[in-house]
């Protein structure tokens, strides 16, 4: 029989927790005028405990001169707490003595244990009696290094009798991202081929959870040092995760959209979107795509028509941190080091496959193609335009399998990046360097363009986060009822005042105020400042194009920079584009990474079919990679040299009126 809850008991909350002061008024009663409190029991002793590490996190809470009477106090009490609990386990067994134990004290009580090596005092029978009775009481007994030393056996019986807890357990302690805040130790005893046996025994088992699964799957590289699976163990775990994953939708449980592409010559404007649920097709109008077919303007089509790179040559397609939902964020399992894919992402990258592979088909039944343009822009025009010699490339012929195009594209994509980095280094493509340059990620590939990108500065997530974040206090004012995702977008609205929110969110909007964030008007209505609507762009985007902004976007760069707000960035690619590169490309970086260029490199498969759709797939996605470096590297260069750009524009409908209702259903998601 389990002891029950105690509200009045002081509990540690750590730096950065909203209830870190929460149990301060607790303290100073327990440990003022001297400590006159004495610990008779357990939880007595875990409260005392509690108290020294509340001092130690949080002594701005107390007084100067307080301070030190508390210190001293529960350092005269703590050695009484240490030896209550050492002498309760010895005379009784660690099962009964943990029974004892008040509900909120239940992960507390093992911090005591570990601080006052109070588990010397059980026995091996009493810890796997304790495990087998509660055993959410693994990762505590685990999280203390000597302990499980001490007990190598007891633990070790107890991870094989439950196999899925076990796995779980190792699964969230290495693969996954701040899955917690300690540590886990495994039994001196165990070895990489029993454990493997255990992830086996958990992946047939009927608990086997898709979450911890595709971890599995994705074991990251930085946790083999831990465990590092078997083949054996990676495969079994990439098919579990198929067959979980397929009986998650077949029970209708699961979010279903689509995306899709048309090319149709009964629309005038270039591109248009319509939505069926949650279903989403663009439309393009073949009229413009068959008419205009010299290789500049295919080029250009994938800035102006098909998204893949902004106007600012920001690519779109990429993933960014502020992606997701808080909520979801926070819900979702993650592989450490994974990349940070979201529902917006697939939908960028699965519509950007359509696409490209939609356009492919119609410049081929016109006589051209998007290879053709690509080596255009390398082998001739960034020479005659630009005076940039030395670039080439040469891609897949037509004829070729999807197999073999997939096999030479890769190469094709390290020689543009290659003599692009040469030529920031040298002022030329020198062909002698390039066995000597090694592409080892695209975050190192160097732009000639100074300052060219604003990236978030050090204060900038402390600073963003009560503004922009759908878990903002400033979020939810008392008197409306209305949703907004953030405290930016009710401000947007026009209609949000001061007073509709309490008295504690009026001093955070006032510091909002002061720092330059909010301005508010005669009547109390709050609106947004430049600073923050671009605070919000990087917010969302992770990036800003400096060298396409206006003077006065600059000296506001400048302003922020000096706050730490804002940094800039002198690379090729903006990090976020970075990551998506590599993520896609290589494994250097990511467990989870596509790494098409890898997959190509090396015989990673049978190859029953090389026009299959897995391989025309894989060309697509590097092309499209192709485009938006090759995009990247024009506008680089352009920019840089003050040469090339668009000359003329033709007077064409771009946007179908659905659009924008289409873009606001989109961004919803």
């Amino acid at each position: 029989m389990m002891a029950g809850f105690e509200s009045r008991r002081a509990v540690f909350y750590p730096p950065g927790d909203l209830a870190a002061g929460w149990c301060v008024d607790r303290v100073k009663q327990l440990l003022g005028n001297e400590g006159q409190f004495t610990p008779t029991n357990v939880n007595d002793a875990i409260e005392i405990h509690q108290c020294k590490l509340i001092i130690d996190a949080h002594p701005y809470f107390f007084e100067g001169a307080e301070i030190d009477g508390l210190r001293r106090s529960v350092n005269r009490l703590l050695p009484q707490a240490c030896r209550i609990i050492g002498k309760a386990i010895a005379e009784s067994d660690i099962e009964a003595v943990y029974e004892m134990v008040e509900d909120q004290y239940h992960r507390r009580f093992w911090d005591l244990v570990a601080y006052a090596g109070s588990w010397k005092k059980a026995n091996a029978d009493d810890v796997l009696s304790l495990l087998r009775r509660h055993p959410d009481c693994l990762r505590y007994v685990m999280g203390i290094a000597p302990m499980v030393e001490m007990f190598d056996e007891a633990v070790l019986d107890f991870l094989f009798e439950s196999t899925w807890l076990a796995a779980e357990l190792i699964i969230s302690a290495y693969g996954m991202e701040g899955s917690s805040s300690s540590a886990v130790f495994l039994p001196p005893s165990i070895t990489s081929s029993l454990i493997d046996r255990l992830m086996l025994d958990y992946l047939v088992s009927a608990r086997a959870n898709l979450n911890y699964v595709r971890v599995l799957a994705n074991w990251p590289a930085i946790a083999r040092c831990h465990y590092n699976p078997s083949t054996e163990v990676l495969v079994s775990a990439r098919r579990r995760a198929e067959e979980l994953n397929s009986s998650i939708f077949a029970q209708g449980v699961g979010f279903r959209y689509s995306v899709g592409a048309e090319f149709s010559p009964n629309q005038k404007a270039c591109k248009n979107i319509v939505v069926n649920g949650e279903d989403f097709t663009t439309v393009f109008g073949t009229e413009w795509l068959m008419n205009y077919l010299d290789y500049a303007t295919i080029l250009n089509n994938f800035i102006y028509v098909f998204d893949f790179v902004s106007m600012d040559c920001m690519m779109s397609i990429p993933a960014h941190i502020h992606d997701a939902a808080s909520l979801i964020e926070r819900l979702t399992p993650r592989v450490i080091d994974a990349y940070p894919a979201s529902i917006r992402f697939e939908l960028c990258q699965s519509q950007a496959l359509v696409a490209i592979a939609g356009y492919e088909a119609c410049l081929e039944a016109s006589g051209q193609r998007i290879e053709d343009a690509l080596e255009f822009a390398y082998n001739d025009y960034l020479e005659s335009e630009l005076g940039v010699r030395g670039f080439s490339v040469s891609l897949p012929a037509k004829g070729a399998s999807y197999l073999d195009k997939c096999k030479s594209i890769g190469p094709e994509i390290e020689r543009v990046l290659k003599a692009f980095a040469i030529y920031v280094e040298k002022g030329e493509v020198d062909e002698a360097f390039f066995p000597h340059m090694e592409v080892k990620g695209f975050d190192a590939i160097p732009s000639l363009i100074e300052n060219k990108y604003v990236i978030p500065g050090p204060s900038f997530e402390g600073r963003a986060m009560l503004p922009f974040s759908d878990q903002s206090v400033l979020s939810f004012p008392c008197s409306q009822t209305d949703k907004h995702m953030s405290f930016f977008e009710r401000m947007k609205t026009g209609m949000s005042k001061r007073c509709d929110f309490d008295e504690g969110c009026r001093g955070l909007i006032d510091q909002l105020i002061g720092d330059g964030l909010t301005e508010i008007t005669a009547d109390g209505t709050l609106k947004p400042t430049n600073k923050t609507r671009l605070l919000k762009k990087l917010w969302d985007e992770g990036a800003l194009a400096l060298y396409r902004k206006s003077g006065a976007c600059k000296d506001l760069v400048e302003e922020m920079s000096s706050e730490g707000l804002v940094s800039r960035y002198c690379r090729l690619f903006a990090p976020d584009e970075a990551d998506y590169c590599n993520y896609m490309y290589n494994n250097a970086k990511f467990s989870n990474p596509l790494a098409l260029r890898n997959k190509y490199d090396h015989a990673n498969s049978a190859v029953r079919d090389p026009n299959s759709d897995e391989y025309r797939f894989d060309y697509y996605r590097l092309l499209t990679l192709l485009v938006c470096i090759t995009l990247k590297i024009v506008d680089d260069l352009s920019c840089a040299l003050g040469k090339g750009g668009v000359e003329d524009f033709v007077d064409w409908p771009w946007i179908d009126e659905g659009l924008a209702n289409a873009a606001e259903r989109l961004l919803s998601i």
